[in-house]
This record gives structure tokens, sequence and C-alpha cells, in this order.
């Protein structure tokens, strides 16, 4: 969790956030095959703080 940025794990929210958008879309290599990418998110193969680029789909 920085300034900017909070992770939120999948499941972790009894309702769902509104007003909130997806920024980032982090360990995407464990991605499920049947998930589709987020949409107009940064993609990273493991952690956003670890990588220097997003990964390019």
């Amino acid at each position: 969790m920085t300034d900017e940025f909070a992770e939120i794990r999948i499941g972790s929210l009894d309702d769902a956030p509104n007003g909130l958008r997806p920024v980032q879309e982090l360990w995407i290599k464990r991605r499920e095959t049947w998930l589709h990418p987020v949409a107009a998110a940064w993609q990273y193969e493991t952690d956003a703080f670890d990588a220097k680029v997003p990964t390019e789909n």
C-alpha cells in the first residue's frame, strides 16, 4: 500500500466497491486461463513494485 495505491485481493470484500477503477493487474502469470485481462489496466507478470515496466498484452 502506498499513498497512491492499495492492493485489494479478490474475495476480500463483502460488497463490491463503487467508484474504484483498477489501474494495475498483478501476478498475471498466475491468471486463470478463463479470465480476461482487466481492461485499460497495466499488466504485471508478478508484483508491480518488483517490475520496471508493465507487460505488453
